[in-house]
């Protein structure tokens, strides 16, 4: 619990970071003009090559802007690094990073979708955390089925289905770990 409970904290540091850099974003002038004039342009139904270069120009206007309210996952991971060291008992930077993106794409949503704002989430809406690979946050050990994860050793229960979670396991590669909870009349339930 207090594991998911930190990737939360982390999720909304970063909603929070983000929605103020979106918001200084859209207070610019230079993107509004520039995203403008794009938007004028894309509309036109015959576009020449004089649109093609301005969309060009205006493309790489617009990503400055961007790149300047640091509206990149790579700024979000530098931002996020002092209060991933504050919880690195419980998460570790693979998960945090992982954290990071699924926030970056959020963003992406409000910059180039359709999505309007980016949302906090409340701590019992986690019900995964997943690392990038099998090798550092949740590990996954095939000869005594179970998992560690920074510290913690919990056994998996594989008490149906044995065959087919051995044969599945057989000779594949496990690339990486996702430990997802449910919530049952009785209290969560991990996976």
């Amino acid at each position: 619990e207090r594991r998911f409970r930190a990737i939360s904290r982390v999720h909304n540091i970063l909603v929070r970071e983000c929605i103020r850099r979106l918001n200084r974003l859209k207070q610019d002038l230079n993107y509004h003009a520039a995203k403008a004039e794009y938007a004028q342009i894309m509309q036109k139904k015959d576009r020449g090559t004089d649109d093609e270069s301005r969309l060009k120009i205006l493309g790489s206007v617009l990503n400055e802007c961007i790149q300047k309210y640091g509206l990149t996952a790579e700024s979000l991971e530098s931002y996020i690094k002092p209060a991933q060291k504050k919880y690195r008992k419980l998460i570790t930077s693979q998960q945090v990073q992982k954290e990071c993106r699924r926030v970056f794409n959020g963003v992406e949503k409000v910059l180039y979708g359709g999505g309007k704002q980016i949302h906090f989430k409340k701590e019992r809406s986690f019900s995964t955390i997943s690392g990038k690979s099998n090798s550092n946050g949740v590990k996954f050990d095939r000869e005594t089925f179970s998992i560690e994860w920074a510290g913690l050793k919990i056994e998996c229960d594989i008490s149906r289905d044995i065959d087919y979670i051995r044969e599945s396991l057989g000779n594949n590669k496990v690339k990486y770990c996702e430990l997802k909870r449910l919530m049952f009349p009785n209290g969560w339930h991990y996976y």
